[in-house]
């Protein structure tokens, strides 16, 4: 695997992750907007204009009336979404799968270059340490038979001068 396919697989990876993060955050507002139908009570501010027993009135009046929050029926997010943000959803959902697929096509791929790499590596680790022995019997060879010629040439000036004294 080259530096270059690890930054492609880095970039389509963090494409991925950036593209699930944005449809999180997507469905988390979704979701968080449909939780803020609170209703709220308007406070009464007092101004210049306003008289003291009219402040008094709207004060005794809000402790007379307790609010109640309304009762919400559950929500169902599904029929929330309108069909254009389901089929935009379904869509980048399809595309980030096939995406996911085809990486993971990518890595088993990868994975099986790299025990077909590995297979290779250690034939070659044999190959080398059988060479090695070749070498080291083939030095052996070559020493005996140094010896055996310096042996051979001794024996032939020895024959010489033999030769030489009989004529």
């Amino acid at each position: 695997m080259t530096e270059i396919d690890r930054q492609k697989i880095d970039t389509m990876a963090e494409n991925i992750i950036t593209k699930a993060v944005r449809v999180k955050r997507v469905i988390e507002t979704h979701k968080l907007s449909k939780l803020e139908t609170k209703p709220t009570t308007p406070r009464i501010q007092p101004n210049e204009h306003q008289s003291k027993t009219n402040l008094e009135k709207s004060t005794s009046q809000k402790q007379e009336k307790p609010t109640i929050p309304p009762v919400t029926p559950p929500v169902d997010y599904d029929n929330e979404l309108s069909t254009e943000e389901m089929q935009m959803f379904e869509s980048e959902n399809e595309l980030l799968y096939n995406e996911l697929n085809s990486i993971s096509d990518e890595v088993k791929q990868m994975e099986s270059k790299v025990v077909h790499i590995a297979e290779l590596q250690e034939l070659f680790t044999e190959k080398v340490l059988q060479q090695e022995k070749d070498i080291e019997r083939i030095a052996t060879t070559v020493v005996g038979a140094t010896e055996n010629v310096k042996d051979a040439n001794e024996q032939i000036r020895q024959a010489i001068q033999r030769n030489a004294g009989l004529v």
